[in-house]
């Protein structure tokens, strides 16, 4: 059987993402809607990349179509993400600083999938699984910019 660093790497990217937003939701209860949604979509999306390991592992789809990013790529995000955490865990964040590390966040994630995954031609379940991974990652950036405007942070 195939195994993938990579990709298990990225799983747990978005479990700690999932974490993370929900430790936020309960940290900022003004935010706690926009924290629980993303969080829940961080969820799903772990669930993509479980399903997608498994077609990866029996050889269906290649593993830079999953993650076209590189490990020490994945390993940086993992290492902001425990230093967000750490933060929330300490409650040293405010929510405009919270709300601006989750841009930082959504940032790298969605530039990493955009130039191997939505340039790729596929009707895949999996691809298109994918893709609404990418899809959601703009739609985090738009909704955190959106309530940072609004409350003029």
């Amino acid at each position: 059987m195939k195994s993938s660093r990579k990709i298990d790497t990225c799983i747990a990217v978005e479990r700690k993402c999932a974490e993370a937003y929900h430790a936020l939701g309960n940290l900022f209860p003004e935010a706690k809607d926009l924290f629980e949604k993303i969080a829940q979509d961080e969820v799903d999306h772990a669930a993509v990349l479980t399903v997608a390991r498994l077609h990866y592992n029996e050889g269906k789809i290649p593993e830079e179509m999953i993650v076209p990013s590189s490990l020490a790529v994945i390993n940086t995000s993992l290492v902001f993400l425990e230093n967000m955490q750490r933060k929330i865990k300490d409650r040293s964040i405010s929510l405009e600083t919270a709300l601006r590390l989750s841009v930082s966040l959504e940032e790298t994630s969605a530039e990493s999938y955009f130039n191997q995954v939505m340039t790729g031609e596929s009707d895949s379940e999996i691809i298109l699984g994918l893709k609404k991974l990418y899809l959601d990652e703009v739609s985090h950036l738009t909704v955190i910019k959106d309530f940072l405007k609004s409350r003029s942070l």
